[in-house]
């Protein structure tokens, strides 16, 4: 796994290097050569493209680690849940009790979406849309 710690160095690295570089260019005394200032300018834009590079990298890395936190919670209510007729329930002392939950969402997306009321009959999730009759998808004390 990539350290974060080591691409913020990295990007730290680029940018004094690229600060350098511009320092460089800017000078007029010991850069009169344009060939030199045309390379200078090369260097300069490889670096603003490996700082992009890496940046792209740490938002993968970010977005990554929030997937992994959301998979880690499901994991850990998943030992806390029961499916009871058509949805699921969180266990109270080994009982199914508490608002429904959507078993679509929680089966293919590991979201733990409570019902919600629609009418005597019916029970909808507000995430997927599903319905549910109230009969199999009541709270349960």
């Amino acid at each position: 796994m990539i350290d974060i710690t080591s691409i913020n160095t990295a990007l730290a690295s680029i940018k004094a290097a690229s600060d350098m570089v511009k320092v460089l260019k800017a000078s007029t005394v010991s850069l009169k050569d344009a060939e030199q200032k045309f390379e200078l300018a090369n260097l300069i834009e490889s670096l603003a493209e490996a700082k992009m590079s890496i940046s792209e990298t740490l938002d993968i890395i970010r977005k990554q680690d929030e997937k992994i936190n959301e998979l880690e919670a499901a994991f850990r209510l998943k030992s806390n849940l029961i499916r009871h007729k058509d949805v699921y329930y969180e266990l109270v002392e080994g009982k199914p009790k508490g608002a429904p939950i959507c078993s679509k969402c929680w089966e293919i997306s590991h979201l733990a979406v409570h019902l919600t009321y629609r009418t005597r009959a019916e029970n909808h999730c507000p995430n997927c849309k599903n319905i549910y009759l109230a009969g199999l998808s009541r709270t349960l004390e």
